[in-house]
This record gives structure tokens, sequence and C-alpha cells, in this order.
């Protein structure tokens, strides 16, 4: 499980270089570590929306 969030770590901080700003993921209960996974990658912002997906998005 960590190398797996280290690696969703490492996917936001390649997101935010190649000026990505938003990320969706459906929601599930792993979700709350994937949140703090990309929060510690740089994407601040977090929305929840009606169709069950949060959108993860960077200040930029």
């Amino acid at each position: 499980r960590g190398l797996g969030l280290s690696m969703i770590q490492t996917l936001g901080h390649i997101a935010l270089r190649m000026g990505v700003k938003t990320l969706y993921a459906t929601v599930s209960p792993i979700n709350y570590l994937v949140a703090a996974a990309l929060k510690s990658a740089g994407f601040k912002r977090v929305k929840t929306q009606v169709l069950e997906e949060r959108i993860f998005e960077a200040d930029l």
C-alpha cells in the first residue's frame, strides 16, 4: 500500500510538472489516502462532485 501511495504521489508530481491542474478520481474508501498523497504532491483543493467523483485541484 505504501508503495502505491508513493507512486500516486510521484504521478501527482509528474502531472504538476506537465501542467495538469485537475485530477479526477472515483470515490472509494481508499480515496482518503489517495487525497492525502495528492495533497502532499501539491494538489491543495479537493472538491466532491455530485456524481461520486472527487476533483483534485492544484493552486498554480
